[in-house]
């Protein structure tokens, strides 16, 4: 009954799967043939091409805007996907009937998405 007891506290008080395994951040990489190009994020500059750049998962939903002068302008929705980790509190729920906080959790701070590490964009260089 004590060992019972044990796993489902702990299935309760660990349930966030998504935000424990994944976090509240994701880095990716926009790697580009031109160097340097600036990265953008609605209408806020995150980082440049060629480099790692750390995303708010809750920010994730924006338009992407790769630029540099004398290049064309590649514009472009993240690719989004659910983290296997949230998949946890699904399993959580449905094997052991706890883990909707974590639902509500990983959903409220969007722990629940993630995106490609690398993503290429290849700009246009010289037509404009």
């Amino acid at each position: 009954m004590k060992k019972n007891l044990i796993i489902i506290t702990s299935l309760c008080l660990f349930s966030s799967c998504a935000t424990v395994f994944s976090g509240k951040k994701q880095t990716v990489r926009f790697q580009s043939n031109t160097e340097g190009a600036k990265v953008m994020l609605n209408t806020t500059q995150i980082g440049n091409t060629n480099q790692p750049i750390s995303i708010n998962k809750s920010e994730m939903g924006g338009l992407i805007r790769v630029s540099k002068d004398g290049c064309q302008t590649k514009e472009m929705e993240l690719p989004l996907t659910i983290a296997p980790a949230y998949y946890g509190n699904i399993v959580s729920i449905l094997l052991f009937g706890v883990g909707t906080i974590g639902v509500i959790w990983d959903l409220g701070n969007h722990s629940y998405i993630k995106t490609d590490k690398v993503i290429n964009v290849d700009l246009d260089c010289g037509k404009k």
